[in-house]
């Protein structure tokens, strides 16, 4: 093969696989008794590794003044999701390079290594994904393909679901 039938290659695998994600995106909410299945996590992948991390659940929060936030640590990893202004349970588009307050970001505990649905690779690449939630905020679904670090040299996919964890109210 030469170069451009290469290039054509890879660009059609990382098309068939950005499919495959917002296929899975689009899929409606898994019901709870799903939430202990095999299948059910939010999963992070590499080229080299497709579990590299799943995140089954997270500890979310919402509020007036930082809208919808949702932490997870796993492995000395940090899962961080964001949706400012949040205005309830739906889905919210995540948009490459727009720094709006809707974002996903997975960053390394020791802070070795950071991607970003907002990072901006240094070439043009499709991609895209969204946040989406049940009903009554209990599960919270998406995804981003691919994501990459800041400097473009190295990214991951995620894709799936994890359960939320509110803090109880106080009386």
């Amino acid at each position: 093969m030469n170069i451009t039938a290469l290039s054509r290659y890879a660009a059609a695998r990382r098309l068939a696989l950005m499919a495959i994600v917002l296929g899975a995106l689009l899929m409606p909410g898994a019901e709870a008794s799903a939430a202990s299945g095999s299948g059910f996590g939010l999963r992070v992948f590499t080229g080299d590794n497709p579990h590299f991390l799943t995140f089954l659940s997270a500890n979310c929060s919402v509020s007036k003044k930082n809208g919808f936030e949702a932490f997870a640590n796993l492995h000395g990893w940090r899962l961080l999701v964001g949706i400012r202004p949040f205005t309830g349970f739906h889905r919210y588009a995540l948009v490459r390079g727009r720094f709006n307050g809707t974002f996903m970001d997975l960053l390394a505990r020791d802070g070795s290594n950071e991607f970003a649905s907002d990072f901006v690779p240094p070439h043009h690449i499709p991609s895209g994904g969204q946040i989406h939630f049940s009903a009554d905020g209990s599960q919270m679904g998406g995804g981003f393909y691919p994501m990459f670090n800041e400097a473009g040299t190295d990214a991951v996919g995620v894709a799936g679901g994890l359960k939320c964890h509110y803090a109880k109210k106080k009386h």
